[in-house]
Parts: C-alpha cells; sequence; structure tokens
C-alpha cells in the first residue's frame, strides 16, 4: 500500500489506480484508512455503489423516467393543433382489436 502515489495493488497487476492524487485526495484516504474495519467497509461499499448507474427497478429512476415521458407527451399534444375526442380514438382500436 502507497499513500503517497495512491493505494494500488500488486505493482505487476498493472492497475490503472497507480497514478499522482490531488493532496485532498490523499488526505481523504489517509482519514479512511484510519476509520474502523465496519466503518472502512461500509465507506467503500458507498463509494462503489455510487459509481453503478440506479437500477431500473429503483423507485426513483422510475419516478424521473415517468416524469420525464409525460412531460414528453404532453409537450408533444400542448404543440400540436390535432387532437382527436376519446370516443374516436376508442372506437378505432376496437375496431382494430376486431380485426
Amino acid at each position: 500500500m502507497v499513500v503517497g502515489s495512491w493505494f494500488v495493488g500488486a505493482p505487476e497487476s498493472g492497475s490503472s489506480y497507480n497514478r499522482g492524487v490531488t493532496s485532498e485526495t490523499e488526505t481523504i484516504l489517509r482519514e479512511a484508512l484510519a476509520l474502523q474495519d465496519a466503518e472502512r467497509a461500509d465507506l467503500a461499499a458507498q463509494l462503489i455503489a455510487s459509481l453503478d448507474p440506479p437500477a431500473a427497478d429503483d423507485p426513483e429512476t422510475i419516478e424521473k423516467a415517468w416524469g420525464a415521458e409525460l412531460e414528453r407527451r404532453a409537450t408533444r399534444v400542448l404543440a400540436s393543433d390535432q387532437t382527436e375526442d376519446w370516443a374516436s380514438v376508442r372506437d378505432r382500436v376496437a375496431d382494430h382489436l376486431r380485426g
């Protein structure tokens, strides 16, 4: 483990993490390494999780996606002067489903 140039695994691993860091990052690393094992593990898990995109089934992700979709649809409808009443749409869909 080398903190001055970075925290790396075996030198022969060719790790891309073996690069210089800012003094702020070095300070954070030193402080993190001083934590208890459980605290370091929790911090590491949170840092790793922050690199992953949000899960598709995450409620917040779903809510944001639906919000964006509703905005897109509302914008499209409001920008158009061609609208169709519900009865006409319902009849057209029913006819299509009947074949």
